[in-house]
């Protein structure tokens, strides 16, 4: 197993994100409807895309765009998974540089990437590459750490077990209570909505491992022997509690450009 060099590393993990939840389909459904309604046949940009979890949601709803992504390994292994899809292109960029031209896109969305980007600089982008009227939404695919007793109980064995780490998670919750506020702030942009869905997803013991081999941050702080061992207490745990289905939330903040 090759660990991710720092953390933000996701070169080293691409291939096991291809098996990652996908984000809420009701949530899913609800934005498409709303952006088919003023753009049938919408074009989109799948910004900060990983391996395409939400850009392959959208072609599979019958929509076109690009999936812009900085990582070379995470295009990859997209690109592996399309088999040859003439619905989507794939980009190397970032959210303050996406290459795409003036007012030529319908949709832009960051799934669980934002936080990753300059909040100003990634705005102006998608404010260049939007067309008058053009949506921007921003998800995030989130453990429930309220509900599932699972995710609680490993939590407190990563705590337990390496306390101190750094945690991919932690910039996420602070930049959820400012986002709104921000969004309402930029002239550009009409005032957001903001969705939330909860949702049980089947998974099984080696799904489950997989999502937490999947991780940047911790293995990127340990060596690979107490990863190792850490990843088998997950394995453990979910073993011994054998549930039904895993609890995730996503969250959206939806807008229009004015």
């Amino acid at each position: 197993m090759t660990l991710p060099k720092a953390f933000g590393d996701f070169s080293a993990v691409a291939q096991q994100y291809l098996l990652r939840p996908r984000y809420s389909p009701t949530l899913m459904s609800h934005l498409i409807n709303d952006v088919q309604r003023e753009y049938p046949e919408a074009l989109f940009a799948d910004i900060g895309a990983g391996t395409g979890a939400i850009a392959w949601t959208l072609v599979e709803n019958g929509l076109s765009g690009f999936a812009v992504e900085p990582d070379s390994e995470m295009i990859r292994a997209g690109q592996r998974s399309d088999e040859g899809s003439a619905s989507l292109e794939w980009l190397k960029g970032t959210g303050e540089g996406t290459g795409l031209p003036d007012e030529s896109i319908d949709w832009v969305l960051y799934g669980s990437s934002f936080h990753w980007t300059d909040f100003r600089g990634a705005i102006s982008e998608t404010l260049r590459i939007l067309r008058p009227g053009g949506f921007i939404t921003i998800l995030y695919l989130l453990t429930d750490l309220e509900h599932d007793p699972i995710h609680i109980e490993i939590e407190n064995i990563i705590r337990a077990t390496a306390p101190g780490l750094r945690r991919a998670r932690a910039p996420v919750m602070a930049l959820i209570p400012s986002l709104e506020p921000a969004l309402i702030e930029c002239q550009g942009l009409e005032p957001p909505i903001q969705l939330r869905s909860s949702q049980k997803i089947p998974m099984t013991a080696e799904l489950y491992y997989n999502y937490w081999r999947t991780s940047h941050d911790i293995p990127s702080q340990l060596g690979q022997a107490d990863w190792e061992d850490l990843l088998a207490k997950i394995r453990d745990t979910y073993l011994r509690r054998s549930p039904e289905s895993i609890r995730f939330q996503t969250l959206a903040w939806h807008s229009r450009k004015r």
